[in-house]
């Protein structure tokens, strides 16, 4: 549960003094307060407590001021509506499982697209032209489409990239041609 405390926000600014009521928020949904570093001017960073808050849908977080002994901490920026509270990890088994739901779910889906990623990359490579596989040209406009060969050199020359295909049963029948024109065939 959070609690917060009764603050008046806005003095010092300029704007109109807005009261925070005091009371108790989430119970049994905390899931978990730590601190988190915050970069509050371009060259000011600022470890604020933060707790991990269950909304029914997706873990949210708060950032939190503790007030202790009567006294703000270093972050006495009521003016700058910043809320002042303690807050107290207190998750049900119920909201700790809907939690827990989430997470696998979350990492079940980035799982999915890593696999999905591997595959495309693993389906590129074998579609790439190296020497010793057999090609097919498959655009292009100087060497003929549907040509097909065995590649047996890819380089770099002054051009881009190229391979050279064999394209005949002897070895003196050789095209040439951009490697981004072919690719690589099953055989």
């Amino acid at each position: 549960m959070i609690r917060w405390m009764k603050v008046m926000n806005g003095f010092g600014s300029g704007e109109k003094a807005v009261e925070t009521p005091a009371g108790e928020t989430h119970q049994g949904m905390v899931l978990k307060a730590f601190w988190k570093t915050y970069q509050v001017m371009s060259d000011i960073w600022e470890d604020h407590p933060t707790v991990l808050v269950w909304d029914g849908a997706k873990p949210r977080e708060f950032t939190i001021n503790y007030h202790r002994g009567g006294e703000f901490g270093l972050a006495d920026l009521e003016w700058n509506g910043h809320y002042y509270g303690d807050a107290e990890v207190d998750a049900t088994p119920e909201t700790l499982a809907a939690y827990k739901a989430y997470e696998d779910a979350k990492l079940a889906q980035e799982r999915a697209l890593r696999e999905q990623a591997s595959r495309e990359r693993a389906e590129q490579e074998a579609r790439e032209p190296k020497p010793g596989r057999w090609v097919k040209v498959v655009r292009g406009r100087k060497v003929p489409q549907g040509i097909q060969g065995l590649c047996f050199w890819r380089g770099c020359t002054k051009y881009g990239e190229r391979v050279g295909v064999q394209v005949g049963d002897e070895q003196n029948e050789v095209v040439w041609t951009a490697s981004s024109n072919v690719e690589a065939m099953p055989r």
